[in-house]
């Protein structure tokens, strides 16, 4: 499938473009978060799956291993789409505004945003979008909780950590309030464990390269002491059983027109 690139539009907080070949790198999906989200999706053998947000296509590459799936991937960097696209060709990836998705209504049995709410100008718009584009079936969003995000481990070296995110991910009831004002039913969230991170040389070089967006957007003099306090702490707790990443899971159905 082409490639569709479209005139970029300055709705995210850094330069996805420029980092994404690193961030590829160091990001995955567990295979137990990509199960999970392809029980709550009701997948079948070629659903048409609408990935809003869909960074370098590693979902789709795990869900790939289990059901055959025809996707389309939206986001609105170039870069990580030229990442997903050699990951999963048979793909569809489109390079476009989540806010004006330029796809038909009611072409989809199943959409996605997996930790991207937080990138958005108006979430409610999209979860709209979504709405509008599934002819039955279910939206599945993955994102963070406050308390979660309080409770992170990289909360604790960097003091500002938790700021910049709850300041920018939306609270778990207006995901929920929005889901039902778009009129989805059977609106559910539940906590999950996202991924078991091993405190590893590995996970240090994740940090390392800022593999997640806030570490892009404080303060360096803050990045570079709480990296210094968690290398610290990592080689004194060797060998410790790994962490488990928390999130939140919030599924919505629309009902099929008869």
């Amino acid at each position: 499938m082409a490639l569709l690139r479209a005139k970029k539009e300055p709705l995210m907080q850094m330069d996805y473009d420029t980092i994404s070949a690193k961030y590829d790198g160091f990001r995955g999906v567990d295979a137990d978060l990509a199960r999970v989200i392809g029980s709550e999706a009701a997948l079948f053998a070629g659903a048409r799956v609408l990935d809003i947000g869909c960074g370098t296509g590693n979902i789709e590459a795990a869900l790939a291993e289990t059901v055959d799936l025809e996707v389309v991937g939206v986001d609105l960097s170039f870069g990580m789409l030229a990442e997903a696209k050699a990951k999963v060709p048979r793909a569809s990836w489109i390079q476009a505004d989540s806010i004006r998705l330029p796809l038909r209504n009611e072409a989809f049995d199943f959409a996605l945003m997996l930790y991207m709410l937080h990138h958005l100008t108006d979430f409610r718009a999209v979860i709209c979008n979504a709405h509008a584009a599934l002819r039955g079936g279910r939206l599945v969003i993955v994102t963070a909780s406050h308390k979660q995000i309080d409770e992170s481990f990289s909360s604790r070296f960097f003091p500002s950590y938790a700021a910049i995110d709850k300041a920018r991910f939306p609270k778990v009831s207006a995901i929920v309030e929005a889901m039902i004002e778009a009129g989805f039913s059977d609106v559910s969230s539940r906590a999950i464990t996202v991924a078991k991170v091993t405190l590893d040389d590995r996970y240090i070089e994740k940090v390392e390269n800022k593999h997640v967006s806030t570490f892009h957007i404080m303060n360096e003099r803050e990045f570079r002491s709480g990296l210094k306090e968690m290398k610290s702490y990592i080689v004194a707790h060797a060998g410790a059983s790994p962490l488990e990443h928390k999130g939140t899971l919030i599924v919505g159905r629309k009902t099929a027109k008869l």
